[in-house]
C-alpha cells in the first residue's frame, strides 16, 4: 500500500495534465471559421437572346428542353436532335415537340455581368453569389433550385456565362400522354 502523499501527488499531476490539454484544445476557439452571411436579392433577368445581348447586360440567353443525359451542361448546348425545344423570349409554349414517355430536363442559358456575383477584391466570380429556381405547376415543381454549371472557357472579369438545369435531381421529368406543359418559369436571386 502507498502512503497516501504518493496518491495526491499522482492525483495532482494527473488533474494538471488533463488541466493543460483541456487549455490547448480550446485555446483556438475565438479564431476558428469565419463565417460569411448572405442576402441574396430576387434579380429579374429580362430575355436577352442569344445572338444581341447587348453591352453591360445581365439576363436569360435560352431557354431549352433536352433530351436527359445528352450534353455536358459545361459546354454550350448546340441545337440538334436531341434539342426537343428551344426559346430566346420567355414562351410557355416550348414543349411541342417534346413526346410523351421521354425523359428530359429544361436547361436556361444566363450570362451575369460583374455586378452579380464578382468579387472585384480579388477578381474572382462567385458561383454561390447566383442562384436560378425554376417551378412547373404541370409537373409538380415548385422552387427547385436549379443545378449550376459554369460553360467552360466563357468568364472574364466582366460576363460569366451559365447553364441552370433543372433535371429532376437527375431522373429527369416526363409527360403523360396528351399532358403538356402549360406553364413553366424560372426567376434568379444575386448577392450584390
Amino acid at each position: 500500500m502507498k502512503p497516501i502523499g504518493y496518491v495526491m501527488a499522482g492525483c495532482l499531476v494527473t488533474s494538471v495534465a488533463v488541466g493543460i490539454a483541456v487549455l490547448m484544445l480550446t485555446a483556438n476557439v475565438g479564431e476558428g471559421i469565419v463565417v460569411e452571411h448572405r442576402y441574396m436579392q430576387k434579380v429579374t433577368l429580362p430575355g436577352i437572346g442569344d445572338a444581341t445581348p447587348g453591352a453591360g447586360k445581365s439576363g436569360w440567353l435560352n431557354a431549352s428542353i433536352v433530351l436527359l443525359g445528352h450534353f455536358p451542361y459545361t459546354s454550350n448546348i448546340s441545337l440538334n436532335g436531341s434539342v426537343l425545344a428551344y426559346g430566346d423570349v420567355n414562351n410557355s409554349h416550348l414543349d411541342s415537340d417534346v413526346n410523351h414517355s421521354t425523359a428530359f430536363a429544361f436547361v436556361v442559358k444566363v450570362r451575369w455581368n460583374q455586378t452579380h456575383g464578382f468579387r472585384a477584391a480579388n477578381t474572382t466570380w462567385m458561383h454561390s453569389w447566383v442562384e436560378g429556381w425554376f417551378n412547373c405547376s404541370v409537373l409538380g415543381v415548385t422552387s427547385y433550385e436549379c443545378d449550376e454549371y459554369n460553360i467552360t472557357g466563357t468568364d472574364n472579369d466582366q460576363y460569366i456565362w451559365m447553364h441552370y438545369v433543372c433535371d429532376n435531381n437527375g431522373t429527369g421529368y416526363t409527360l403523360s400522354q396528351g399532358q403538356n406543359l402549360t406553364s413553366f418559369g424560372w426567376n434568379f436571386n444575386a448577392y450584390y
